[in-house]
């Protein structure tokens, strides 16, 4: 489990692991440092969060921020599942620059290895969002296709085509998942923005990680707000997610039960 309200700095008000935020200079993360990147790109402002502060990422950047994985996302070898939660808060229209975004990503230690993100598509207007698990890449793409290219895209994300997201008011996004890493059994994944469930996709979906260099990133390609993050390790439903999206507490509250 990992919670970070972000209310009083960067790092975790909880987590199962290591709870401090780092950055690294390229995604493999080769060159870790506690905090965020020196270049003012992401900067961490004291107010204008839901409940207090947030991280705002102002421009493409190169640099990643990201949490260790492992016990932080409750990473597992076998029968995988788990809720991620945020609030985003952006115009897609005007603030995301050209290509792919992904404000969050679960990865181990390279892409092909199996991942899971949201993320903003990068040639539709309006931008669709959607939810992703992809497994290792010789069991989803042997022929080495483009993403918006694959068959199987329809087994593998949620999508919204008209996604809410605004930048004068906070949009909730949560992600569950069951049956990751279990052989021959479809996993499922389900999106909710609001409280409202976007779709579900089922698919088998086998990783090959190795646990210790896994992490949860954030803001890759992402312009926008970031607030509010929370990692369970069990898949909520449908009545929690909406419970969730109505509390008025911070995730800092579910770290203090």
């Amino acid at each position: 489990m990992l919670a970070a309200s972000f209310d009083n700095g960067v790092d975790a008000d909880y987590a199962s692991g290591d709870g401090r935020l780092y950055h690294a200079s390229t995604a493999a993360r080769l060159d870790k440092q506690p905090g965020l990147p020196v270049s003012g790109l992401v900067k961490h402002l004291p107010s204008g969060g839901r409940a207090g502060g947030m991280l705002a990422f102002t421009k493409k950047m190169k640099p990643v921020v990201f949490f260790e994985g492992g016990p932080n996302i409750a990473h597992s070898p076998s029968d995988w599942q788990g809720t991620v939660s945020f609030w985003l808060r952006l115009n897609p229209e005007k603030d995301l620059e050209p290509g792919y975004c992904d404000p969050l990503q679960l990865v181990g230690q390279a892409w092909d290895n199996g991942h899971m993100f949201a993320e903003f598509s990068k040639d539709h207007t309006p931008r669709r969002f959607r939810f992703a698990i992809r497994p290792v890449k010789q069991l989803w793409n042997p022929e080495n296709l483009k993403w918006e290219e694959s068959p199987e895209k329809p087994r593998l994300m949620a999508e919204s085509e008209a996604p809410p997201f605004r930048s004068d008011r906070w949009t909730h996004v949560v992600m569950t998942f069951t049956g990751v890493n279990v052989k021959g059994k479809e996993a499922e994944g389900a999106l909710y923005l609001d409280g409202k469930e976007v779709g579900r996709f089922r698919r088998e979906q086998l990783f090959d990680w190795d646990a210790s260099r896994s992490a949860l990133t954030l803001g890759v390609s992402y312009v926008g707000g970031l607030d509010e993050l929370l990692v369970l390790n069990r898949a909520l439903t449908s009545a929690e997610v909406v419970s969730l999206h109505q509390s008025p507490h911070s995730v800092a509250e579910f770290a203090r039960k």
